[in-house]
């Protein structure tokens, strides 16, 4: 779980919590944002081009943060258990009939007759002249 964790794979639990807390924290300073932004609109007496400015500086983006962290070593273990196996030993339960077998043979006989007929089919386009003969 260390390990995973150090890698940003956590729980449901965890996660949510963990999002949770950042969209709490980014609420709050987009509130304080929005707070210092009225306050600066509202000072008249500067003279400063504020929405010029402000304009400015929403284009500028924010150097990317790089952070160097440890990862947690993978903890592995296993234990080495030899195979349980429960049997029972079963019985054989055999009830023996002696039968008789009739042999009796008749030899039968196969006719094959093959059968033709004449037959034509025409298709035309649309299968608006179907005709069979």
């Amino acid at each position: 779980t260390a390990y995973r964790y150090s890698i940003g794979i956590k729980n449901l639990q965890d996660m949510a919590r963990d999002n949770a807390e950042a969209g709490k924290q980014t609420v709050l300073e987009t509130i304080g944002r929005i707070a210092q932004e009225g306050d600066r609109m509202a000072r008249i007496e500067s003279k400063e081009k504020v929405f010029a400015n402000m304009a400015a500086e929403a284009n500028i983006e924010e150097p990317l943060e790089v952070i160097w962290a440890t990862i947690q070593a993978p903890s592995i273990r296993y234990n080495i258990a030899p195979a349980q196996i429960d049997y029972i030993p079963g019985k054989l339960d055999i009830d023996l009939r002696r039968g008789t077998v009739d042999v009796q043979l008749d030899r039968g006989t196969v006719d094959v007759h093959i059968a033709q007929y004449q037959s034509i089919r025409f298709w035309a386009t649309e299968n608006k002249y179907d005709m069979k003969a």
